[in-house]
């Protein structure tokens, strides 16, 4: 099976293969997202140092079990002589390399999709959240009417545009959309951020640099949802035009989480140290409500997350449509076009519901982190790395790259689990008003 001459990168068959920039331009847009406007919260629970520690540590755990995925990915493909592979099929094929048992837990690969695919239909929900409240601050600030309405009745209006656009069915139009969307986050962000630039150094005194140890979960599913792109990374690397170099010293992996992390703390630091407790999520929220500029801000990051929002739930639509419903078709062609609307739209309504159900985005980021991410961006990929180079090893070596591994699957899971168990809790209390 092994093949020690064979080189994926060199039988890859792209029609249009992606160059190293454009590789880092669309791992960056990926990477960024609402999430980004979240982490001053999270600073405030767990405290300034707490939280620029985290961030640093969490996102270089992330990039290390990144590129862990993705070089397993690429020694399995040159064992099997195939020139790409999807996650699911990395980690379908991964386990078949491992021991006796491990072949027998194929479906965990299914299971791997199954979490990315939900990772991204709740990152739709948490656009909707996003969306509507800064319209819903937009509508404060200038017409005074509104004011404790409850955001669920924005929600409801924002459904009607995102029916709309889910009309567009071909997802090289939302592409063209999506380069307009990344100047808007950008030229939204630089003028937001410029209103964090005159910090008082005294500020420093009361703000907390250590908070309490119970949010330090929730911190780091928030770093995680902050800097993982995990659904997008082997799709990227697969249209690379020399896909080696996404995991080189210099390559497209580190250059965009050297872009990506900083900043995500940067944020998440300059937010708390201006706002303190009165911080919001979305921190957008704390703007200046007298300001043209920080107006401007949230409508250009509307409209960005607007256009984010429907490529997000391209994927989850792509891979119900090709895997659960296009091979019930006996003629392909029949009524195609009226289908795929109508499952648009299901997937808009419920998005929808499940917005209204947690209209707090500062709990749903920490779900979203916790259950889908630090299980597949976190504990698979060590888990894969494992099975691949099971006989790879031997003696003392061996021992130590099983310690090595499990210690990094330990850490995803019991992420996965205290991080979504406290996320879980957190949601009954404060909007089902249940008690523990």
């Amino acid at each position: 099976m092994e093949n020690e001459d064979y080189e994926p990168s060199q039988h890859r068959n792209v029609e249009n293969p992606t160059s190293f920039v454009e590789t880092i331009f669309d791992l960056a847009k990926a990477s960024f997202g609402s999430g980004l406007f979240m982490l001053s919260e999270a600073y405030s629970k767990s405290g300034y140092v707490v939280g620029l520690i985290g961030t640093v540590a969490f996102g270089l755990l992330n990039l290390y079990c990144t590129r862990t995925l993705v070089t397993v990915q690429y020694e399995l493909c040159r064992r099997y002589k195939v020139p790409s592979m999807s996650y699911l099929q990395t980690a379908k094929h991964s386990f078949k390399q491992g021991p006796q048992f491990a072949k027998k837990l194929e479906f965990v690969g299914v299971l791997a999709q199954f979490f990315i695919t939900l990772f991204q239909f709740g990152c739709c929900c948490v656009h909707i959240i996003f969306i509507a409240n800064n319209l819903k601050s937009i509508q404060e600030d200038y017409s005074g009417i509104g004011k404790g309405s409850d955001i669920r009745l924005i929600m409801c209006l924002i459904y009607i545009i995102l029916l709309l656009i889910g009309l567009v069915n071909s997802f090289k139009r939302l592409a063209t959309f999506s380069f307009l969307g990344v100047i808007s986050m950008l030229t939204g962000f630089c003028l937001m951020f410029f209103n964090f630039l005159p910090i008082a150094v005294s500020s420093f005194d009361s703000r907390i640099a250590f908070g309490s140890p119970a949010s330090y979960p929730l911190l780091a599913a928030s770093v995680i949802y902050s800097v993982s792109a995990i659904g997008a990374v082997l799709p990227l690397e697969n249209e690379m035009a020399d896909p080696k170099r996404f995991t080189s010293k210099f390559g497209v992996l580190n250059i965009t989480m050297a872009l990506v992390i900083p900043i995500n703390g940067m944020v998440g630091f300059a937010g708390y140290l201006k706002y303190g407790e009165n911080v919001k999520a979305p921190i957008t929220g704390n703007l200046p409500r007298d300001s043209y500029e920080a107006t401007l801000a949230k409508l250009l990051l509307t409209f960005s997350v607007f256009i984010a929002y429907e490529i997000s739930l391209f994927l989850p639509y792509n891979f119900i449509w090709k895997v659960y419903i296009l091979p019930h078709f006996e003629n392909p062609l029949e009524n195609l076009y009226f289908w795929q609307v109508s499952l648009r739209i299901v997937l808009i309504t419920v998005t929808l519901m499940c917005s209204i159900a947690i209209p707090k985005i500062s709990l749903f980021i920490p779900l979203l982190g916790s259950l889908c991410l630090a299980s597949t961006g976190i504990a698979l990929p060590a888990v894969c790395n494992l099975f691949t180079y099971w006989n790879n090893y031997a003696g003392k070596t061996f021992v130590l790259f099983v310690i090595w591994c499990l210690f990094i699957a330990f850490v995803g899971m019991s992420l996965c689990f205290i991080g979504a168990g406290i996320c879980v809790i957190r949601i009954l209390e404060t909007i089902y008003n249940i008690k523990f």
